[in-house]
Protein backbone atom coordinates (compact mmCIF):
# COMPACT_ATOMS: atom_id res chain seq x y z
CA UNK A 1 0.00 0.00 0.00
CA UNK A 2 1.24 3.53 -0.09
CA UNK A 3 3.04 5.17 2.48
CA UNK A 4 1.58 6.97 5.56
CA UNK A 5 1.24 10.22 3.96
CA UNK A 6 0.21 9.76 0.84
CA UNK A 7 -2.02 6.26 0.97
CA UNK A 8 -2.24 6.06 -2.89
CA UNK A 9 0.10 3.94 -4.89
CA UNK A 10 -1.86 3.96 -8.29
CA UNK A 11 -3.95 6.74 -9.81
CA UNK A 12 -6.05 5.65 -13.25
CA UNK A 13 -7.21 8.23 -15.48
CA UNK A 14 -9.77 7.81 -17.85
CA UNK A 15 -11.38 10.06 -20.27
CA UNK A 16 -14.72 9.75 -21.08
CA UNK A 17 -17.02 11.57 -23.51
CA UNK A 18 -20.65 9.68 -24.75
CA UNK A 19 -20.35 6.29 -23.52
CA UNK A 20 -21.15 6.24 -19.93
CA UNK A 21 -21.82 2.04 -20.47
CA UNK A 22 -18.43 1.67 -21.22
CA UNK A 23 -17.62 3.35 -18.72
CA UNK A 24 -18.55 1.51 -15.78
CA UNK A 25 -17.46 -1.44 -17.88
CA UNK A 26 -13.59 0.46 -17.35
CA UNK A 27 -14.34 1.16 -13.64
CA UNK A 28 -15.74 -2.27 -12.74
CA UNK A 29 -12.11 -3.52 -14.45
CA UNK A 30 -9.92 -1.88 -11.71
CA UNK A 31 -9.40 -3.95 -8.24
CA UNK A 32 -11.23 -2.59 -5.36
CA UNK A 33 -8.71 -1.63 -3.09
CA UNK A 34 -7.93 1.23 -0.72
CA UNK A 35 -4.64 2.18 -2.51
CA UNK A 36 -5.93 2.96 -5.85
CA UNK A 37 -7.33 6.77 -6.99
CA UNK A 38 -9.86 6.53 -10.18
CA UNK A 39 -10.02 9.79 -11.82
CA UNK A 40 -12.89 9.84 -14.35
CA UNK A 41 -12.31 13.27 -16.48
CA UNK A 42 -15.53 13.85 -18.41
CA UNK A 43 -14.86 15.77 -21.90
CA UNK A 44 -18.66 17.97 -21.51
CA UNK A 45 -20.63 15.17 -22.93
CA UNK A 46 -23.91 15.24 -24.77
CA UNK A 47 -25.17 11.84 -22.49
CA UNK A 48 -25.90 12.74 -19.21
CA UNK A 49 -24.93 9.89 -16.99
CA UNK A 50 -25.31 9.32 -12.92
CA UNK A 51 -21.49 9.79 -11.74
CA UNK A 52 -22.51 8.66 -8.14
CA UNK A 53 -23.53 5.09 -9.92
CA UNK A 54 -20.63 4.65 -11.66
CA UNK A 55 -18.67 5.90 -8.03
CA UNK A 56 -20.69 3.21 -6.58
CA UNK A 57 -19.08 0.41 -8.70
CA UNK A 58 -15.59 0.88 -6.86
CA UNK A 59 -16.14 1.69 -3.19
CA UNK A 60 -13.21 1.48 -1.27
CA UNK A 61 -10.89 3.43 -4.53
CA UNK A 62 -11.11 7.40 -3.57
CA UNK A 63 -12.56 8.11 -6.58
CA UNK A 64 -12.68 11.61 -8.48
CA UNK A 65 -14.53 13.18 -10.84
CA UNK A 66 -13.96 16.42 -13.29
CA UNK A 67 -16.50 17.76 -15.29
CA UNK A 68 -15.07 19.80 -18.32
CA UNK A 69 -17.52 22.25 -19.64
CA UNK A 70 -16.38 23.37 -22.68
CA UNK A 71 -15.19 19.86 -24.98
CA UNK A 72 -11.20 20.08 -25.73
CA UNK A 73 -10.32 16.54 -25.70
CA UNK A 74 -8.84 13.71 -24.36
CA UNK A 75 -5.42 15.32 -24.34
CA UNK A 76 -7.42 18.06 -21.96
CA UNK A 77 -9.21 15.52 -19.86
CA UNK A 78 -5.54 13.99 -19.15
CA UNK A 79 -3.86 16.62 -18.05
CA UNK A 80 -6.84 18.15 -15.59
CA UNK A 81 -6.74 14.05 -14.48
CA UNK A 82 -2.91 14.56 -13.92
CA UNK A 83 -3.05 17.70 -11.77
CA UNK A 84 -5.44 15.75 -8.82
CA UNK A 85 -3.28 12.62 -9.32
CA UNK A 86 -1.95 11.24 -5.74
CA UNK A 87 -0.59 8.24 -6.70
CA UNK A 88 2.96 6.85 -6.87
CA UNK A 89 2.28 5.50 -10.20
CA UNK A 90 -0.09 6.78 -13.31
CA UNK A 91 -2.25 4.88 -15.29
CA UNK A 92 -4.31 5.89 -18.21
CA UNK A 93 -6.96 4.04 -19.77
CA UNK A 94 -9.66 5.03 -22.73
CA UNK A 95 -13.40 4.64 -21.01
CA UNK A 96 -14.38 1.96 -24.15
CA UNK A 97 -10.90 -0.23 -23.17
CA UNK A 98 -10.86 -2.71 -20.02
CA UNK A 99 -8.40 -3.97 -17.74
CA UNK A 100 -7.71 -7.58 -17.13
CA UNK A 101 -7.89 -9.63 -14.33
CA UNK A 102 -4.30 -10.34 -13.94
CA UNK A 103 -4.03 -6.23 -13.65
CA UNK A 104 -3.83 -6.92 -9.72
CA UNK A 105 -1.22 -9.47 -9.49
CA UNK A 106 1.58 -7.46 -12.00
CA UNK A 107 0.99 -3.62 -10.46
CA UNK A 108 2.11 -5.38 -6.91
CA UNK A 109 4.69 -6.77 -8.38
CA UNK A 110 6.40 -3.91 -9.40
CA UNK A 111 5.17 -1.27 -7.22
CA UNK A 112 7.88 -0.50 -5.58
CA UNK A 113 10.44 -1.52 -8.26
CA UNK A 114 12.96 1.60 -9.19
CA UNK A 115 11.82 1.39 -13.00
CA UNK A 116 10.48 4.38 -14.39
CA UNK A 117 7.80 2.86 -16.58
CA UNK A 118 6.67 -0.64 -16.82
CA UNK A 119 5.85 -2.08 -20.17
CA UNK A 120 2.51 -4.53 -20.21
CA UNK A 121 1.35 -6.42 -22.79
CA UNK A 122 -2.01 -6.04 -24.21
CA UNK A 123 -4.82 -7.97 -26.23
CA UNK A 124 -7.33 -6.43 -28.30
CA UNK A 125 -11.33 -6.79 -29.34
CA UNK A 126 -13.96 -5.71 -30.64
CA UNK A 127 -16.20 -3.50 -28.09
CA UNK A 128 -19.43 -4.99 -28.57
CA UNK A 129 -18.61 -8.81 -29.74
CA UNK A 130 -15.76 -9.80 -28.50
CA UNK A 131 -13.73 -10.67 -31.60
CA UNK A 132 -10.20 -10.86 -31.59
CA UNK A 133 -8.75 -7.13 -32.58
CA UNK A 134 -4.99 -5.96 -34.01
CA UNK A 135 -5.01 -2.74 -32.43
CA UNK A 136 -1.96 -4.35 -29.65
CA UNK A 137 -0.21 -6.23 -31.78
CA UNK A 138 2.75 -3.67 -32.54
CA UNK A 139 3.05 -3.48 -28.57
CA UNK A 140 3.43 -7.24 -27.58
CA UNK A 141 5.67 -7.64 -31.17
CA UNK A 142 8.01 -5.01 -29.46
CA UNK A 143 7.56 -7.41 -26.02
CA UNK A 144 8.13 -10.05 -27.75
CA UNK A 145 11.46 -8.75 -29.35
CA UNK A 146 13.08 -7.83 -25.35
CA UNK A 147 14.07 -11.28 -24.65
CA UNK A 148 15.85 -11.59 -28.24
CA UNK A 149 17.02 -8.00 -28.34
CA UNK A 150 16.70 -6.05 -25.36
CA UNK A 151 18.19 -2.97 -26.51
CA UNK A 152 16.38 -2.67 -29.72
CA UNK A 153 13.17 -4.01 -27.69
CA UNK A 154 13.65 -1.08 -25.05
CA UNK A 155 14.13 1.70 -28.24
CA UNK A 156 11.33 0.91 -29.91
CA UNK A 157 9.09 0.84 -26.83
CA UNK A 158 10.60 4.13 -25.65
CA UNK A 159 10.04 5.95 -28.89
CA UNK A 160 7.65 3.80 -31.46
CA UNK A 161 4.89 3.25 -28.74
CA UNK A 162 3.16 6.19 -28.79
CA UNK A 163 -0.31 5.10 -26.59
CA UNK A 164 -0.68 5.81 -23.17
CA UNK A 165 -2.54 2.64 -22.41
CA UNK A 166 -0.71 -0.95 -20.86
CA UNK A 167 2.13 0.46 -18.96
CA UNK A 168 2.48 2.29 -15.44
CA UNK A 169 4.41 5.36 -15.58
CA UNK A 170 6.21 7.05 -12.28
CA UNK A 171 4.47 10.13 -11.53
CA UNK A 172 8.02 11.66 -10.23
CA UNK A 173 8.89 11.05 -13.76
CA UNK A 174 6.23 13.42 -14.88
CA UNK A 175 6.21 16.08 -12.40
CA UNK A 176 10.33 16.32 -13.04
CA UNK A 177 10.41 16.93 -16.70
CA UNK A 178 6.87 18.55 -16.42
CA UNK A 179 5.48 16.02 -18.75
CA UNK A 180 1.34 16.61 -20.15
CA UNK A 181 -0.31 15.76 -22.80
CA UNK A 182 -0.76 17.76 -26.37
CA UNK A 183 -4.41 19.73 -26.25
CA UNK A 184 -4.98 18.50 -29.69
CA UNK A 185 -7.56 16.36 -32.04
CA UNK A 186 -5.31 13.45 -33.04
CA UNK A 187 -2.33 12.19 -31.49
CA UNK A 188 -2.59 13.80 -28.52
CA UNK A 189 -0.42 11.42 -26.55
CA UNK A 190 2.68 11.13 -29.25
CA UNK A 191 4.84 13.33 -27.89
CA UNK A 192 4.02 12.77 -23.68
CA UNK A 193 4.98 8.83 -24.51
CA UNK A 194 7.60 10.23 -26.75
CA UNK A 195 9.10 12.26 -23.31
CA UNK A 196 7.66 9.78 -21.16
CA UNK A 197 10.09 7.16 -22.83
CA UNK A 198 12.97 9.35 -23.95
CA UNK A 199 13.84 10.64 -19.84
CA UNK A 200 13.04 7.28 -18.46
CA UNK A 201 16.42 5.44 -16.67
CA UNK A 202 14.75 2.26 -16.17
CA UNK A 203 12.25 0.17 -17.47
CA UNK A 204 10.22 -3.06 -17.51
CA UNK A 205 8.93 -5.27 -19.72
CA UNK A 206 6.29 -7.74 -18.67
CA UNK A 207 4.51 -10.94 -20.72
CA UNK A 208 0.88 -10.76 -18.77
CA UNK A 209 -1.28 -8.75 -20.82
CA UNK A 210 -3.20 -6.65 -18.28
CA UNK A 211 -5.40 -4.34 -20.42
CA UNK A 212 -7.31 -5.02 -23.00
CA UNK A 213 -7.77 -2.19 -26.34
CA UNK A 214 -10.75 -2.44 -27.82
CA UNK A 215 -12.08 -1.48 -31.52
CA UNK A 216 -14.83 0.63 -31.94
CA UNK A 217 -16.63 2.02 -35.38
CA UNK A 218 -17.66 5.20 -33.44
CA UNK A 219 -14.05 6.13 -32.04
CA UNK A 220 -12.67 9.43 -32.89
CA UNK A 221 -9.81 7.22 -34.21
CA UNK A 222 -12.01 5.97 -37.38
CA UNK A 223 -13.11 9.61 -38.44
CA UNK A 224 -10.24 11.91 -40.49
CA UNK A 225 -10.64 15.50 -41.41
CA UNK A 226 -7.55 17.35 -43.71
CA UNK A 227 -7.38 19.32 -40.52
CA UNK A 228 -6.70 15.97 -38.62
CA UNK A 229 -4.54 15.42 -41.05
CA UNK A 230 -2.47 18.58 -41.00
CA UNK A 231 -2.25 18.37 -37.02
CA UNK A 232 -0.94 14.59 -38.03
CA UNK A 233 1.71 16.56 -39.93
CA UNK A 234 2.35 18.78 -37.32
CA UNK A 235 2.89 15.95 -34.84
CA UNK A 236 5.29 13.91 -36.78
CA UNK A 237 7.44 16.20 -38.06
CA UNK A 238 8.04 17.38 -34.77
CA UNK A 239 8.53 13.85 -33.88
CA UNK A 240 11.01 13.67 -36.98
CA UNK A 241 13.32 16.57 -35.99
CA UNK A 242 13.42 15.10 -32.23
CA UNK A 243 14.54 12.00 -33.45
CA UNK A 244 17.56 14.20 -35.20
CA UNK A 245 18.53 16.21 -32.15
CA UNK A 246 18.85 13.04 -29.79
CA UNK A 247 20.19 10.82 -31.89
CA UNK A 248 17.37 8.34 -31.45
CA UNK A 249 18.96 5.27 -33.04
CA UNK A 250 15.92 3.86 -34.92
CA UNK A 251 14.48 4.11 -38.23
CA UNK A 252 12.05 7.67 -38.15
CA UNK A 253 8.39 7.56 -38.56
CA UNK A 254 6.88 8.32 -41.85
CA UNK A 255 2.83 9.13 -41.10
CA UNK A 256 3.33 12.82 -41.80
CA UNK A 257 5.20 12.70 -45.14
CA UNK A 258 2.39 9.68 -46.01
CA UNK A 259 -0.45 12.79 -45.03
CA UNK A 260 1.58 15.26 -46.77
CA UNK A 261 1.25 13.47 -50.16
CA UNK A 262 -1.83 13.06 -49.74
CA UNK A 263 -2.30 16.35 -49.97
CA UNK A 264 0.00 17.07 -52.67
CA UNK A 265 -2.77 14.80 -54.97
CA UNK A 266 -6.04 15.75 -53.37
CA UNK A 267 -5.72 19.37 -51.58
CA UNK A 268 -3.13 21.97 -52.65
CA UNK A 269 -4.32 24.69 -50.02
CA UNK A 270 -3.69 21.57 -47.45
CA UNK A 271 -0.34 20.50 -48.74
CA UNK A 272 1.18 24.07 -48.69
CA UNK A 273 0.20 24.58 -45.25
CA UNK A 274 1.94 20.80 -44.10
CA UNK A 275 4.81 22.05 -46.02
CA UNK A 276 4.77 25.07 -44.50
CA UNK A 277 4.58 23.54 -40.93
CA UNK A 278 7.31 20.65 -41.88
CA UNK A 279 9.96 23.82 -41.80
CA UNK A 280 8.30 25.94 -39.25
CA UNK A 281 9.26 22.63 -37.36
CA UNK A 282 12.84 22.39 -38.29
CA UNK A 283 13.05 20.39 -41.32
CA UNK A 284 14.94 21.97 -44.30
CA UNK A 285 12.64 21.77 -47.80
CA UNK A 286 15.76 20.13 -49.47
CA UNK A 287 14.68 17.34 -46.61
CA UNK A 288 11.20 17.28 -47.15
CA UNK A 289 11.48 16.87 -51.12
CA UNK A 290 13.56 14.03 -51.00
CA UNK A 291 11.41 12.19 -48.49
CA UNK A 292 8.51 12.70 -49.93
CA UNK A 293 10.16 11.18 -53.27
CA UNK A 294 11.31 8.28 -51.14
CA UNK A 295 7.96 7.68 -49.57
CA UNK A 296 5.90 7.62 -52.13
CA UNK A 297 6.17 3.51 -52.64
CA UNK A 298 4.57 3.47 -48.76
CA UNK A 299 2.14 6.38 -49.73
CA UNK A 300 1.00 3.79 -52.77
CA UNK A 301 0.74 1.38 -50.73
CA UNK A 302 -1.20 2.67 -48.22
CA UNK A 303 -3.58 4.10 -50.54
CA UNK A 304 -4.32 0.45 -52.27
CA UNK A 305 -4.49 -1.02 -48.83
CA UNK A 306 -7.42 1.60 -48.33
CA UNK A 307 -9.42 1.03 -51.39
CA UNK A 308 -9.12 -2.37 -51.31
CA UNK A 309 -10.63 -2.50 -47.67
CA UNK A 310 -13.51 0.07 -49.16
CA UNK A 311 -14.22 -2.79 -51.69
CA UNK A 312 -14.12 -6.03 -49.25
CA UNK A 313 -16.16 -3.94 -46.30
CA UNK A 314 -19.62 -5.03 -48.03
CA UNK A 315 -18.79 -8.70 -47.91
CA UNK A 316 -17.25 -9.06 -44.50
Amino acid sequence: MGDIHNPYTFSIIIPHKNIPHLLERCVASIPDRKDIQIIVVDDNSEQKFDAQKIKKLRINCLFNFVQIQESKGAGKARNEGLKIALGKWIFFADADDFFNPCLEERIDYYKDSCNDIVFFKANSVDTDYYTLSDRADHLCKYIDLYSKDKEKATNMLKYYFGEPWSKMIKKSLLDQHNITFDEISIHNDTTFSLLCGHYAKNIAVDKFAVYCVTTRKDSVSYHFTDEKLLTRIDVFSKVDRFFDVNQVPLKKIKRHFISLLYFYFHNHNFYQKGFELMKSNGLSSFYIKKSLCLNYPYYLAHQNKTIIKKVIKPFI
